[in-house]
């Protein structure tokens, strides 16, 4: 018994070049045909790249399409206190970009 697999054009092109597609094989009860339904996924390349924000003394602060990432470093030789105030003064800082930021795009507190 010969059953046909219908795919589209671009699946098609993709394993007739040699590439790999994954994807669901399904039957349809009512008409009994089988179709191949490749997976929509993005290829590494379509990944946007973080915007830098702001950069402090010891960190940075980006911005994704769903995030912003805060980092901060600072030395081990100045001792964890001080490592605590400076953790602190530029978290501080980034919160205060944002905020002010936040102002001037959204008009003022919300």
């Amino acid at each position: 018994m010969q059953k046909y697999i219908q795919i589209n054009e671009e699946t098609l092109k993709a394993l007739v070049s040699g590439k790999c597609v994954e994807g669901s094989l399904h039957r349809d009860q009512w008409t009994g045909e089988i179709t191949f339904k490749p997976y929509n996924r993005l290829s590494r390349n379509h990944k946007s790249q973080d915007v830098m924000l702001y950069r402090s003394t010891n960190g940075w602060l980006k911005e994704s399409r769903q995030r912003r990432k805060m980092w901060i470093s600072v030395p081990k030789n100045i001792g964890m206190c001080r490592d605590a105030v400076a953790l602190l003064a530029e978290s501080r800082e980034m919160a205060e970009f944002l905020h002010e930021r936040g102002e001037e795009m959204e008009g003022g507190l919300v």
